[in-house]
């Protein structure tokens, strides 16, 4: 097995202090979601990746950078082959995906060693402070008339196809407007404040003191961003802090497995049992189609996997593949919201919205299996010694997140990464104080 990345800062990289500016940086630009724009073509994240290049080469240097993602590389290279729809015509979106996988697989990578140097001190400070300012910003944007200028300032560096523009939808739902506080739209919100917050609440060592004012912090989040994801978070934490007391941790890999389950299988369960569109509250449930999306198309795409593709997936097709097995389902079913017009209009981005089957899907059951050995290769680097508890957390929470390429998906699996390490390893949470 390769050497561990060494949670010490190196003489060639970054102080302590540095490192914590340097993460929190780096989490900002990937909550902003600002990416670099061409005539035709476009990086996502480009700005975060660029941090985080330097980072990783300032701290761990080419070659270690190399040796982290060239297989992944190869994977991605032969996984197309085997899956793609164009198989002797790359076509850009096929060039694309590869490309934003590496780019994205680098910050992860650069995050990871990032955070694990940071001095302890500092980034609880910035983690803290962007903890309350989200609350704060959320707050105002809610209560304080601000929301336009923040709609307003997000128009300066998003795309209008990730500007969130269901405010109408919100105010019918929940009875008033759900604040982005400049993040894309408010579930995104609700991811990486969840995931800073679980990072807040264990990167010192969970005391009394901050469980009351973490807890405190959860409420008002509850309340002012309106967004189920949150709750998977507490769950998460649940489950951490079993794993942290040594004499019960051996219940948290099973208590997880059952989350996953949970979380991914039974919204499909109990939709498929209980359908009836004549049943009021059941039609407003599903009537905006978000949770369509969430949790039926993906599975319905799955199944379609198995029969087509179910040792490598669809690949780099998968969205493609999720609209072609999904557009008769969801007309018929929800005939009179999406009208045929609607539909057809809809990009095929907006036909799967969770992670967690979108992983499978993508690589298919003998892909999978490389993929997360791969990543398990990767992160065993950084000190995680049960990769199937990091696995289980991991793909619970991303059943609220969309886009393997997307950075932003992959924030809470490094807040999990730099957690777990720690809780196995005692002496780096009593380090560089």
């Amino acid at each position: 097995m390769r050497p561990q990345i060494s949670p010490q800062p190196s003489a060639r990289g970054l102080t302590g202090r540095g490192y914590a500016s340097a993460s929190i940086i780096i989490l900002i630009l990937v909550y902003l979601k600002i990416h670099l724009s061409i005539t035709g073509f476009g990086v996502p994240y480009f700005y975060a990746f660029v941090v985080s290049l330097y980072v990783a080469v300032m701290s761990v240097g080419i070659s270690a950078i190399f040796s982290a993602c060239y297989a992944f590389f190869l994977y991605l290279v032969a996984q197309y082959f085997f899956s793609s729809f164009h198989i002797f015509h790359p076509g850009k979106a096929d060039i694309q995906y590869i490309l934003y996988w590496m780019t994205n697989l680098v910050t992860i990578f650069s995050l990871c060693v990032s955070l694990k140097r940071s001095d302890v001190g500092r980034l609880d400070m910035w983690i803290r402070v962007l903890l309350y300012a989200l609350i704060v910003i959320a707050f105002l944007e809610v209560y304080g008339g601000v929301k336009p200028f923040i709609d307003s300032v997000r128009k300066l560096y998003t795309s209008t196809s990730s500007f969130y523009d269901a405010a109408d939808r919100d105010v019918r739902q929940y009875g008033r407007i759900r604040p982005t506080a400049f993040a894309s739209e408010p579930s995104s919100l609700g991811n990486f404040f969840g995931a800073l917050w679980l990072l807040y609440v264990f990167w010192r060592g969970a005391s009394i003191s901050r469980w009351v004012e973490s807890g405190a912090m959860m409420i008002v989040a509850v309340f002012l961003f309106r967004t189920p994801t949150l709750f998977a978070y507490l769950v998460v934490a649940a489950l951490l802090l079993v794993y942290s007391n040594r004499q019960v941790r051996g219940i948290a890999m099973p208590l997880a497995a059952l989350l996953v389950c949970l979380v991914a299988v039974l919204p499909y369960a109990a939709y498929s049992a209980r359908y009836d569109l004549e049943n009021k509250s059941m039609r407003e449930f599903v009537s905006t189609g978000s949770f369509f999306i969430r949790n039926i198309t993906p599975i319905n795409t799955f199944f379609d996997m198995i029969e087509e593709r179910p040792l490598f997936g669809f690949g780099g097709g998968y969205l493609d593949a999720a609209q072609a097995g999904n557009i008769g389902e969801i007309y018929s079913r929800f005939r009179g919201f999406y009208t045929y017009d609607r539909i057809s209009s809809m990009p095929s981005s907006t036909f799967i919205t969770n992670s967690f089957w979108e992983f499978f899907i993508v690589n298919g059951f003998v892909g999978s299996l490389i993929l997360g050995w791969l990543y398990r290769r990767m992160f065993l680097r950084f000190g995680v010694k049960n990769f199937m508890l990091l696995a289980m957390l991991s793909m619970a929470l991303w059943t609220s997140h969309a886009g393997l390429i997307l950075t932003f998906t992959w924030v809470p699996v490094v807040v999990l990464v730099v957690i777990l390490s720690r809780m196995d390893d005692p002496s780096a949470t009593a380090g560089r104080q």
